[in-house]
């Protein structure tokens, strides 16, 4: 028996101008026509939404996640749509893998298999709404102009390191009459977004722990996917990987996080460089330093605060009391780098 997705009247009214005699695909609209709704302030750790709930990640099983269920991905093949068994997706790498069912029986997909993909969610707990999702484009960061090799990158449009063959996601929903993208999007990245395999971030703490039978959701508007934008991914499927607590550490550096309990000291659009212990970065010339960071920490020491780019005359208290010491000479944050008593070293401008 074939299985094609049948769509709500919402897919149809919009679809009227695109559809074809079967399943038919969902293009891209123009710019003018998308919206994403979420918040402003300081960087979240994740920027994805569905209505208005966030969507950070999701349980293979079927568990509730956040208030987020995912009940179905169905891949396209031809002009119809084929259920994937949800306990053989994964993400390995950041490339999406599974078993979808066609006519002959479970047959693996992986990559570009899911282009044009359908995803099934319930959000919004205890009273659920389903809400259809569409993964309307897909690519290389290299060929998304995601991957630049220099080792000083732009202050101003900040690193571009994400692994060159790691994929990068576009998925837009559908509410009502209109469309809306997944991830806010902005001129640099777009509304794209990766996604990490058996990884939970704590989206109050931002605590990044080791989970099974999940995807999280990453996108590169955000601390979690930014910080895989910059460089440090934990899964990088051609370039040098960091642990997951270097990769923890790299959001918390990227919304200046600098207690370690997901309190930002920053707002977005603050500019930013930075050094680290692994050669994948080298700070702008021209800034001066804001804070050194250690892997399972926030930041070891601090000068300047990344707000208002004010020196600071004394400790700064975190929350739980404990204290961030002022930063030494550069001389010798240079030396704790080298020594691997820090893993990163960042930069504000003057």
């Amino acid at each position: 028996m074939t299985y094609c997705h049948r769509r709500p009247l919402s897919y149809a009214l919009i679809l009227a101008a695109l559809a074809s005699p079967a399943c038919d695909d969902l293009d891209a609209p123009e710019p003018a026509s998308v919206e994403w709704r979420g918040i402003g302030g300081y960087p979240p750790l994740n920027t994805s939404k569905l209505l208005n709930t966030d969507l950070s990640a999701v349980d293979t099983l079927g568990a509730v996640l956040a208030g987020v269920r995912l009940v179905s991905v169905e891949v396209k093949r031809g002009t119809h749509f084929y259920p994937v068994q949800l306990s053989t997706l994964a993400a390995e790498a950041g490339e999406l893998v599974g078993e979808a069912m066609f006519p002959i029986g479970a047959t693996a997909v992986a990559g570009d298999d899911f282009l044009q993909s359908i995803w099934t969610f319930q959000v919004g707990g205890p009273f659920y709404t389903s809400v259809e999702a569409r993964l309307i484009d897909m690519e290389t960061a290299d060929d998304a102009g995601l991957y630049e090799d220099v080792l000083t990158p732009d202050p101003i449009t900040h690193p571009r390191k994400l692994d060159p063959l790691r994929w990068v996601y576009t998925f837009m929903y559908v509410d009502g009459a209109n469309l809306f993208n997944v991830c806010e999007s902005d001129n640099h990245v777009g509304a794209r977004m990766v996604i990490f395999g058996d990884i939970l971030v704590n989206k109050s703490t931002g605590d990044i722990d080791a989970r099974p039978n999940t995807l999280q959701f990453g996108c590169l508007t955000s601390a979690v996917g930014k910080a895989a934008l910059w460089g440090y991914a934990p899964d990088s499927p051609s370039l040098a990987s960091v642990t997951l607590e270097e990769f923890e550490t790299s959001t918390r550096m990227v919304r200046a996080d600098y207690c370690a309990d997901g309190t930002s000291y920053t707002a977005v659009g603050q500019v930013i460089s930075m050094s680290d212990r692994w050669g994948i970065n080298q700070y702008a010339n021209g800034h001066t330093t804001e804070a050194a960071w250690k892997a399972g920490q926030g930041a070891t020491c601090l000068r300047r605060k990344r707000l208002d780019h004010a020196d600071l005359k004394a400790p700064l208290v975190c929350p739980d009391l404990h204290e961030i010491p002022l930063c030494g000479t550069d001389s010798a944050l240079g030396s704790r780098l080298l020594a691997g008593d820090d893993d990163m070293w960042t930069k504000i401008p003057p």
